[in-house]
């Protein structure tokens, strides 16, 4: 499925280029050589690359379901990429860098060309670890210096440079006066523009919750509890996520993804676990009960319908935070009664990390076919596991025969969920079986 769209954008992409391209040869503009036509080819690769970056940056829950939230921003990201580095030759080889800068082509293609370049930068190495996480230096300059919030203003740029593009091509002759390709072109601008500001409205007119509940679970992690101010709360699935916005609360106005650890069987409240790891989250414990804040979602697709139907036995894989998913998971299934075979594998640094233990142990005695392993990789502690989840784990506790049985869900890091499904192929696991989501933020 997450190829099929793939495919499907690309190539809804490479054949609205195409047109575009198509109509402005049969007008003549492309019949003087392919040197002369190759800077204005390129100019409408980066017009329609930034459009589809941009149509891609709302976050349409349909795509998201269908290839995963982190596929979709990478997606985003080779689109703006595309774009750039076109915009880069466009400009190059049609300007003459001994002219005027004051003509109005340079004073609205230039601009717009800086503020993509300020916006894709900012993406790729502030918003994102696509090419970050490569890098310990730069790694460590996204975790200390570089601020989310500030990121993402400068990051909306893009908007303004996209605007900029149309009185910039309109300028000129050759796209005044061929009518349809300034149709063409003019519709793709127009309705690009009009489903980011609907986006944005919408954001303002989300329902608005309360918190009834912020609990400190470890040192740094806290559960937060809400209810809808008016209503009940939006229908979502076991292990959805949602993107919670603080209102009116200390916190900056900002949206930022979090698990649902709830069960969606309560329709009056819901719960989120975040762990403090970065200059937004680092500030959770300033949110108090009753201020407001508004969840946009759901999102995400770990625990879909069609596993939710099958019969096999899950087996659980969860790094560090990437718990929270599970818990919601785990409630559900537990409230819903299910017959299956559930095995949680819970990685923790130290067991300080651990958090609702008790719930767990509790569950195990409840829940006969619920089985709880929590791992330590940084302490060694009688009772628990010690190291990474791997397949001598599974050897040990005697779990190799789920390889052949099993479903596989996995949360956590980018490293984590690599390492975990690279472990299941290697022992053979149906890619079909395997069930992942990572957070990379």
């Amino acid at each position: 499925m997450k190829w099929k769209f793939v495919f499907l954008c690309v190539g809804s992409w490479a054949a609205l280029t195409a047109l575009l391209l198509w109509l402005l040869y049969i007008n003549g503009m492309f019949r003087n050589g392919l040197i002369n036509a190759l800077p204005i080819g390129l100019s409408i690769v980066s017009f329609t690359a930034f459009m589809y970056s941009i149509l891609l940056s709302v976050r349409p829950r349909k795509i998201e379901k269908d290839i995963g939230i982190m596929s979709l921003y990478k997606l985003h990201t080779v689109f703006a990429i595309i774009g750039l580095l076109t915009a880069a030759y466009h400009i190059n080889a049609r300007y003459n860098w001994g002219d005027p800068i004051t003509t109005f082509a340079f004073i609205t293609g230039m601009p717009s060309f800086i503020l993509a370049l300020t916006a894709v930068l900012t993406g790729i190495f502030v918003l994102s670890t696509i090419f970050v996480k490569y890098s310990a230096s730069l790694t460590k300059l996204k975790e200390t210096k570089f601020k989310r919030e500030t990121g993402l203003w400068i990051h909306r740029l893009v908007i303004a440079g996209f605007i900029l593009i149309y009185p910039h091509a309109i300028y000129f002759g050759f796209v005044r006066n061929n009518f349809w390709f300034a149709a063409v072109f003019t519709i793709c601008f127009a309705g690009t523009l009009l489903v980011y500001y609907v986006y944005k409205l919408n954001i303002l007119n989300l329902p608005k919750y309360k918190l009834t509940a912020v609990l400190n679970l470890t040192e740094d992690t806290y559960r937060i509890d809400m209810e809808p101010k008016e209503g009940e709360l939006f229908l979502y699935r076991a292990g959805d996520f949602a993107f919670l916005r603080p209102v009116k609360t200390a916190l900056p106005f900002e949206a930022h993804p979090f698990t649902m650890s709830s069960t969606p069987l309560d329709r009056r409240n819901v719960s989120m676990i975040i762990k403090e790891a970065g200059d937004f989250t680092n500030q959770i414990s300033k949110l108090k009960v009753g201020d407001t804040v508004t969840l946009e979602g759901p999102y995400g697709n770990l625990f879909s319908e069609e596993l939710e139907e099958k019969e096999t036995p899950i087996v659980m894989l969860a790094g560090g935070i990437g718990i929270a998913p599970m818990v919601s998971i785990i409630h559900y299934l537990a409230d819903t009664n299910s017959k299956r075979d559930i095995v949680l594998l819970w990685s923790a640094s130290r067991h300080k990390d651990v958090f609702e233990e008790d719930y767990y142990n509790k569950l195990n005695c409840r829940f006969s076919n619920f089985k709880l392993n929590i791992l330590l990789t940084k302490e060694k502690k009688d009772g628990y596991l010690h190291g990474r989840i791997s397949h001598k784990q599974f050897e040990k506790m005697n779990m190799t025969h789920y390889y052949e049985t099993a479903d596989f869900i996995i949360c956590g890091s980018t490293k984590m969920v690599g390492s975990m499904i690279d472990m299941l192929k290697e022992q053979k696991v149906n890619s079909a079986r395997i069930h992942a989501e990572e957070f990379d933020f």
